[in-house]
């Protein structure tokens, strides 16, 4: 196996050193960076003595010199050897020690001006895995990884001592979450489209204290409950019927609102505002469908995703049946019995929607907005608009662009 290209690429990317050392510690192939000078690391046996003795198999390991120096290793048994990354520091890492196995390695000559890459954990982690992986047999995750270099116990015990505490400062407090049933009909309240049934929700006690718990941060945990629950409704909403792609858009959307949200005061309404748009979107979506289309019918969600999807290009009937693999003729059969309009016209229809929001929207010019959603010109762009919409580019914009934009 060439090996090489693999380490020089991921030696460029970390900047830093990889290192492949065999049981007797000899240096086999060290890969070198312009942009460190830390080599002298490497001629320090008593390192490589302990990063030999303390690899096994398994995921890459973490190992630090004075708390602060960081090296991955892990073996590479084709070779009967060891492959060493670093060294290196770990942004974040003091925030984040109480949780690493760090195997401290007592080392006292290193030179403070020596340059030594930093590197978020993450970024670290994906190119070791992948060199490992590339050496051994077994293919390990960042799980695998997580297991052998994090501890959980601390974390789980605390976890759990915190929820006791919560519960018992609730209970005096007579503050509780929502119930798991509460929960329930409000999610299946959602996914049936029952509007009725989502304000009945809303009465009830305890499903208005969104920021009323006793936490160390009660700003940060009432985020996170609003972001939990949107989500949570998304996912009904989308087992009710409605398209997920733009469900998950939509979500995405709302969770940004209240990252960026500085008045608490405004989450509850929040939230209620997109249960209610959740709902009404599934009542409508059921009361549009005949009794045949309620059915799970992957063909046309797999049609609809595709065109929702590639909106942006000039979509064609023959290509759509291509990608699902089915014959055009079928296709558009198919779609007009259970839509009732043709494909082509369903297509258009969605991209006059987009053509709607991007002029009331963003400053996109008339040929921009006709490039991006696949039309051939401006001139054919506007002609369709018109007919579908009875108005020119221009005046929509003018009548419909808010304020501000």
């Amino acid at each position: 196996m060439r090996i090489d290209p693999l380490c020089e690429y991921i030696t460029a990317q970390l900047h830093t050193y990889i290192a492949r050392i065999s049981r007797n510690l000899d240096i086999l192939q060290i890969y070198t960076t312009e942009f460190t000078d830390a080599a002298e690391f490497y001629k320090e046996k008593e390192l490589l003595r302990y990063l030999e003795k303390s690899t096994s198999a398994g995921a890459p390991k973490f190992s630090f010199i004075n708390t602060k120096y960081c090296f991955i290793h892990f073996p590479d048994p084709a070779a009967d050897s060891i492959c060493i990354i670093g060294p290196l520091t770990l942004l974040a890492f003091e925030e984040t020690s109480h949780a690493l196995h760090t195997q401290e390695i007592p080392f006292t000559h290193i030179h403070e001006d020596m340059v030594i890459p930093s590197l978020y954990i993450q970024t670290v982690t994906k190119y070791a895995l992948l060199l490992c992986n590339t050496l051994q047999e077994d293919s390990y995750t960042v799980i695998d990884l997580m297991k052998g270099n994090f501890r959980s116990e601390n974390i789980a015990q605390n976890a759990s001592l915190t929820a006791m505490d919560t519960i018992f400062q609730n209970r005096e407090n007579d503050s509780f979450h929502t119930t798991f049933f509460q929960e329930t009909r409000l999610l299946g309240a959602i996914e049936s489209g029952d509007i009725d049934g989502l304000r009945r929700n809303w009465k009830e006690p305890g499903t208005d204290n969104i920021v009323t718990y006793e936490m160390r941060n009660p700003i940060r945990t009432g985020k996170n409950y609003a972001i939990y629950n949107i989500t949570a409704c998304g996912r009904a909403a989308i087992r009710g019927g409605l398209q997920a792609e733009y469900i998950f858009s939509l979500t995405e959307s709302y969770m940004q609102q209240i990252e960026d949200l500085k008045d608490m005061l405004l989450l509850q309404s929040i939230v209620e505002e997109f249960q209610y748009n959740l709902v009404c979107m599934v009542a409508e979506k059921k009361r549009r469908m005949s009794t045949d289309a309620q059915a799970d019918d992957s063909l046309l969600n797999q049609c609809k995703s595709y065109v929702f999807q590639h909106l942006h290009d000039p979509l064609t009937v023959a290509a759509i049946a291509g990608e699902l693999e089915v014959h055009p003729n079928y296709l558009s059969s198919y779609f007009k019995k259970k839509e009732g309009l043709s494909l082509y016209q369903y297509i258009l229809d969605q991209k006059i929607s987009l053509v709607k929001n991007m002029l009331m929207y963003s400053d996109y010019s008339y040929i921009e907005i006709a490039n991006y959603l696949g039309f051939t010109s401006q001139s054919h762009l506007g002609t369709v608009f018109k007919k579908k919409t009875g108005t020119t580019l221009k005046a929509y914009r003018d009548k419909y662009k808010p304020e501000g934009f």
